[in-house]
């Protein structure tokens, strides 16, 4: 038996399908998809602008200094080992001699380091790098050497170089040296500085290291040192602990510290003001022997110091809410959709879409004002303006201001919501899956009569009457 359809039931079915609930759920789903799309570009938007910034902080450190870091000083003094061997010349053993020149180093017995740090934001364009001015003071004492300490390398015999030891030092950028360094002993005289570091390395750039020579005498016997230095840098700024015993004190009117490197300080003070931070770091902490044999000395791994942070990293902070964009481009439209099935009107597909791509935008309007005014005054106002429209149109296309009003609440809620998830970074999983369950409870109670495969406006609680029994 053949079954016939009369033309005019496939345009009935097709309507009824493109009306059921069902269909406008699916609709939906696919544009919550599809908006992925425009939210990863606005990401791509987020880190260029990020790769901006850095490199506009980056021209700025050049002119005026990059992050500092001091190691040192210390005690080079060169000597010779001599070794002697025999070899074998035309059949007959002849005794030869080699010298190999070498260095002992040796570190301070104390070590004071006091650094007052008067910060700033330099600006170039839109963006702004905190920068600061160190004035710096190195002071302490090295013990009498013991030449009698020095080891054999090649089991030969140590013997004097004739050249004078000398103290050396290392600091990150030299350009940024604001002043003479000079080397004051028990008092005395202050003696300058020269470029170079000679035998040792401290930080792996020679250019970067200075010295300045010693007698034979301040060696023998030790000395007190004092070495004033001022200089530029931006970012931040290390000192290594080469002291026995080291002390640093570093002050700054820099309201935002970050501690950083090997050490953390034993004490702490921090107001709107700025800072003050103290270490004490001994001699077993530091891990290093008085006195070595090495050309290179491993600092770079025990460095302490401070970090100027900047109070907000609004890339950061932006870059992390359009990750959370796809969450709450489900709830607005979930809250639309639910208003749809209890309001007289209806949206279509396509005004789903213009208001997915009006929560898009809300993260291009708080990218471009963060540059200008700072993120909360930049996300209250695109949170407002984003809102508004949202609220108003949604409130239009289902012909009811308290749709529109509640629009309004949702939206405020959500916006919200994401501002503190941006601010408590600990708790947002635990804020996030609180907000998804109860998203999902709202969804299945004010659903729980409605017919999927029926009209939208159909079996809706409180519009018709449920024809099926309640199990209830």
């Amino acid at each position: 038996m053949t079954v016939s359809h009369s033309p005019a039931a496939l345009p009935r079915a097709t309507r009824r399908l493109s009306s059921s609930p069902a269909f406008k759920a699916a609709i939906i789903s696919v544009l919550t998809l599809a908006l992925l799309v425009p939210s990863l570009l606005v990401q791509d938007l987020v880190r260029e602008r990020k790769l901006r910034a850095g490199s506009v902080a980056d021209a700025i450190a050049r002119d005026w200094g990059g992050t500092q870091a001091i190691q040192g000083p210390v005690l080079v003094v060169p000597f010779l080992e001599e070794v002697e061997r025999d070899e074998i010349q035309n059949g007959v053993t002849v005794r030869k001699r080699d010298l190999h020149r070498r260095a002992a180093f040796l570190l301070p017995q104390e070590l004071t380091v006091r650094v007052n740090a008067q910060t700033e934001l330099r600006q170039l364009s839109i963006y702004s790098l905190p920068v600061y001015q160190a004035d710096i003071r190195l002071e302490g004492r090295f013990s009498p050497l013991d030449a009698g300490s020095f080891r054999p390398k090649f089991e030969g015999r140590i013997v004097p170089s004739g050249d004078p030891a000398y103290l050396a030092a290392s600091i990150s950028e030299l350009k940024a040296v604001k002043s003479d360094i000079s080397l004051s002993i028990d008092g005395g005289q202050p003696r300058l500085f020269d470029p170079g570091s000679g035998d040792l390395s401290l930080s792996g750039r020679a250019a970067q290291s200075i010295q300045t020579p010693l007698t034979s005498a301040e060696v023998a016997t030790g000395f007190r040192f004092e070495i004033p230095l001022l200089l530029n840098g931006s970012g931040s700024f290390h000192i290594a602990p080469s002291g026995r015993t080291t002390r640093v004190e570093i002050t700054s009117n820099w309201p935002h510290p970050g501690f950083s490197g090997g050490f953390l300080p034993d004490q702490r003070e921090i107001n709107p003001d700025g800072f003050t931070a103290s270490w004490s770091i001994p001699y077993l902490a530091r891990g290093l022997p008085d006195l070595m044999m090495d050309s290179s000395l491993p600092f770079s791994s025990q460095m302490l110091g401070v970090t100027f942070v900047e109070q907000v990293d609004l890339y950061q902070t932006v870059e992390r809410s359009v990750k959370y964009a796809i969450f709450f481009v489900t709830l607005t439209f979930l809250a639309v959709f639910l208003l749809e099935l209890r309001a007289p009107g209806q949206v279509h597909w396509i005004q789903y879409g213009l208001t997915g791509m009006a929560l898009v935008v809300f993260y291009v309007l708080l990218l471009a004002l963060s540059e200008h005014i700072g993120y909360d005054l930049a996300y209250l106002m695109a949170a407002t303006a984003v809102s508004g429209l949202i609220a108003v149109y949604v409130g239009f296309l289902v012909a009811s201001r308290k749709a529109g009003a509640l629009m309004a609440a949702v939206l405020a809620s959500i916006y919200g919501t994401l501002y503190l998830l941006m601010r408590e970074e600990d708790y947002a999983l635990l804020v996030g899956s609180f907000i998804a369950f109860l998203a999902v409870a709202i969804t299945m109670f004010a659903t729980r009569r409605l017919d999927w495969s029926g009209t939208i406006k159909a079996h809706v609680s409180g519009d018709q009457p449920d024809k099926t029994p309640d199990p209830a």
